[in-house]
């Protein structure tokens, strides 16, 4: 019994571990695990914790995120802080370990302490986390480490057409409210030039509408004013057949602009090839 419970008497002795923890690193060093794993284990320690820690969950529901099968489906878990370093040091993970992919800082502590956590995939498998504090550290905070493509482009890459949107809040509503086809473009640069093509192209557009099918009064408003008054208006989302439909309530200054915008977009000539 004594010699099938033997380990390494160095790496309980300079290591300060327990038994189950000193054959843990062992085969950790023997057999080091993909940084993929570490983080497969990392996501699946978050996913647990969010399912005890109320905080998470309510931060989540605040931005209008709820559904459970949406957020397993996306990998979001909440990060408490305190317990993740000693969590997976029982599975192996050395401090330098976690310390070098960036989970944990120099004093050990969860680097995305107090954040709701974001799962990066590319070709399946998770190449970086997002972290999105809600605590008083600064708001955003990723692994140091590539950023992947287009976040869900897995499960969306095949869909016809793709909504892309600004931030990673934005897919996890839309999908949740049975638009399964948003996707956000994180730190790689081909999916940024093509963010940045989509931004241009929808300025330009905005620019055009603004000019020639808006009168004089709308022609020196910002895009954020312009954006309010078209768009602040008074609606309800409603769900005729099991999809989503946004319902404007009747309001005679909003006919009368539309039918502005509708004669004037009528006398626009057509773009030449």
């Amino acid at each position: 019994m004594w010699a099938r419970r033997r380990s390494d008497p160095l790496v309980e002795l300079f290591l300060n571990l327990p038994f189950r923890q000193s054959i843990a690193h062992l085969q950790q060093e023997l057999a080091p695990a993909s940084v993929s794993q570490l983080l497969e284990q990392t996501v699946a320690f978050y996913q647990l914790q969010l399912q005890r820690y109320s905080e998470g969950a309510r931060y989540l529901e605040q931005r209008g995120l709820h559904d459970p099968v949406i957020i397993e489906e996306l990998g979001i878990g909440y990060a408490p802080g305190g317990n993740l370093r000693g969590h997976l040091a029982t599975l192996g993970y050395s401090f330098e370990v976690l310390l070098d992919i960036g989970l944990i800082n120099q004093q050990g502590r969860d680097a995305f302490c107090r954040s709701v956590i974001f799962t990066c995939r590319q070709y399946g498998q998770i190449v970086n986390l997002y972290g999105r504090s809600i605590g008083t550290a600064f708001p955003h905070r990723l692994l140091p480490r590539s950023k992947g493509g287009l976040v869900a482009w897995d499960a969306i890459g095949h869909s016809s057409p793709v909504i892309l949107v600004e931030g990673l809040f934005d897919p996890a509503v839309l999908w949740q409210a049975g638009l399964p086809t948003a996707s956000f473009a994180a730190n790689a640069l081909p999916a940024n030039a093509l963010y940045l093509e989509i931004v241009r192209l929808v300025y330009n557009l905005v620019t055009a509408f603004q000019r020639h099918c808006l009168d004089e009064s709308w022609q020196y408003l910002t895009l954020q004013k312009l954006r309010y008054r078209l768009f602040l208006i008074p609606g309800e989302l409603t769900r005729p057949q099991n999809r989503p439909v946004l319902r404007l309530r009747p309001s005679p200054m909003i006919e009368s602009l539309a039918e502005t915008i509708l004669a004037r977009a009528a006398r626009l000539k057509p773009l030449q090839p």
